[in-house]
């Protein structure tokens, strides 16, 4: 057993916990090259006593072990240190009950053996890119709450004031404008937090998240609604994906197409990322809820979840419908490549098989027909 501070060059530090000693040496070479520090375990009770001693980024356990299997070693590790990530290495037998200790929360993610090189290196740069991201949320969340402790203090202090004399009106009213501008604040930095997270999971880039930001804002204004419309959707729509948390990253990032089994699960990302944002009381997250949830329904009534058709869209799901859509055609992914503009337009407008014209509004389809010129002018500005 190797105890002490093992955070030295702010390495991250991995604890590989199995009683096969050839398993661990395995491990070990996998990772030398990899600049990070490796602690190992023979067992669950000696896993415990290291992770009291020292702050680890991740865990990766093996399940069958001797007195303390790895569901039970995780279930207590998750108490010491909660904010590592978990790993099991299992075999295909053990999956029906791995699966059930991920919905759980006891485990992040499973590994069967034997594993992959590259794959589980891949899978584990991605579990510590989202362990330094909840990480930087907590410390947020910190600063947040120790702003509002101040911001307490200072409310009492002004309703001190308040009593010994009376503001003058413009006073009161730029400190309310202040006030709301802060909150306002709050809440987009809120939902560029949520985008990171999406992000990470889907590896989508900053620029997809900004790109259909502008196009969300230049459609809503053609559309005639309200300046606080435009900028509500402006802000919401880049939460359109945030349910893709909740999808494996192997389907995520499959290179070839997805069987019915894969698309059914793909598809709960739209229910997902609504239920993530729907209890929000702010107007922003209200709208990505809504957003979220029916950004993949069609015209025709051949979209999902719900198979809403014409006006049952909302008209932020019709409108993300188009956007996304057009992003995804000009954007490469693992599977494909992205199109030039002309060929993404010709997809849209007269269909090839999977995309068809009849999936959107008619009224943002012309739109589209009307102003393609700038969708490729704000595509290639944010490239």
């Amino acid at each position: 057993m190797k105890i002490g501070n093992h955070m030295e060059n702010n390495r991250h530090t991995i604890l590989l916990v199995d009683d096969d000693t050839n398993i661990l040496a395995s491990l070990k070479r996998l990772f030398r090259r990899e600049n990070y520090n490796i602690l190992t375990a023979l067992s669950g009770m000696e896993g415990l006593e290291i992770l009291k001693a020292n702050t680890v980024a991740l865990i990766i356990s093996d399940n069958k072990m001797l007195k303390m299997n790895g569901v039970e070693f995780l279930s207590q590790a998750k108490e010491i240190t909660p904010a590592s990530i978990r790993f099991m290495l299992t075999g295909y037998s053990d999956i029906e009950a791995i699966s059930a200790a991920i919905n759980s929360g006891e485990v992040y993610r499973y590994v069967t053996k034997p594993w992959n090189d590259d794959g589980l290196k891949f899978a584990v740069k991605e579990a510590l890119d989202r362990y330094e991201l909840i990480n930087e949320n907590r410390n947020l969340l910190e600063l947040t709450k120790s702003q509002n402790r101040e911001l307490v203090e200072l409310n009492k202090d002004l309703e001190l004031r308040v009593e010994e004399r009376t503001f003058k009106l413009q006073e009161t009213s730029e400190l309310l404008r202040i006030s709301t501008l802060a909150a306002k604040e709050s809440t987009l930095e809120t939902i560029h937090r949520l985008t990171l997270i999406a992000e990470f999971k889907d590896q989508e880039t900053a620029l997809h998240v900004k790109r259909v930001s502008n196009y969300a804002s230049f459609v809503a204004k053609k559309l005639g609604l309200s300046e606080e419309e435009v900028e509500l959707i402006s802000y919401a729509s880049p939460l359109h994906d945030i349910g893709k948390v909740g999808i494996p990253s192997e389907i995520l990032l499959k290179t070839g197409g997805l069987n019915s089994e894969e698309f059914t699960l793909m598809s709960t990302h739209a229910t997902v990322g609504a239920k993530i944002l729907q209890s929000s009381k702010s107007e922003f997250l209200q709208m990505g809820s809504k957003i979220a949830l029916t950004h993949h329904e069609r015209w025709d009534g051949s979209g999902y979840p719900s198979g809403l058709k014409e006006t049952e869209i909302p008209i932020e799901g019709r409108i993300m419908n188009l956007i996304d859509q057009y992003d995804a055609l000009r954007s490469s992914r693992p599977y494909k490549f992205g199109l030039e503009h002309d060929a993404a337009y010709t997809v849209i407008t007269e269909g090839d098989g999977r995309t068809e014209p009849e999936h959107f509004d008619p009224k943002m389809l012309e739109l589209f027909k009307d102003t393609h010129k700038e969708f490729a002018r704000l595509y290639d500005r944010a490239v």
